[in-house]
């Protein structure tokens, strides 16, 4: 993979991932019901975490690291 292509489908999960918050923002509601709350909140830190590896990744990648 090229780096115009990792940064392009960096960017894309970037911007789906704001759309998403951005969604849920503004409905006000969460497509679970209360039961599953704890593991929608897991999966927000694992996306998080994600988040921020992704961006030490790109650092790396532009430092020639």
């Amino acid at each position: 993979m090229e780096r115009r292509e990792f940064m392009a489908a960096a960017g894309a999960a970037a911007i789906l991932v704001a759309m998403g918050e951005a969604f849920a923002e503004m409905g006000g509601m969460s497509m679970h019901p209360p039961m599953f709350k704890a593991l929608q909140d897991d999966c927000g830190l694992c996306v998080a975490t994600a988040n921020d590896c992704l961006r030490h990744c790109i650092g790396k990648l532009a430092m020639k690291d």
